[in-house]
């Protein structure tokens, strides 16, 4: 791909911005103090099987919410060069949320949650 079709430093940080801002949407403003950000990174895109030629960027944000009650999370995608257009994004937001009913688990919840991240 050519330059313009690259995903530049200003556009990560909007992405990063927006998963930011939907991750703490999932945590209700009741909540809005008591939670923890366990994970703020940029994620790596897996597989690319039909040929893609976009530029894709991606970031996720994981929030425990409460005494490990809850566990939310958001991947933010941002894809770049649709064909025929070249300047135009598609973000896309997958959103995974998790209650344990109880407190005599929350490791192994935690690492199953892990495994829906990855």
């Amino acid at each position: 791909g050519s330059k313009s079709d690259r995903i530049d430093a200003q556009e990560n940080r909007l992405l990063k911005q927006q998963t930011e801002a939907k991750a703490r949407e999932l945590v209700g403003h009741g909540q809005s103090m008591d939670f923890l950000t366990v994970v703020s990174e940029p994620y790596t895109k897996r597989m690319n099987l039909r040929g893609d030629m976009s530029s894709w960027s991606c970031y996720q944000v994981w929030n425990k919410v409460g005494r490990g009650a809850i566990n939310s999370a958001v991947i933010g995608l941002r894809r770049k060069f649709i064909p025929s257009n070249g300047n135009t994004y598609q973000d896309i937001f997958l959103t995974l949320k998790s209650t344990n009913s109880s407190d005599d688990d929350l490791e192994a919840a935690d690492a199953d949650f892990i495994g829906l991240l990855r």
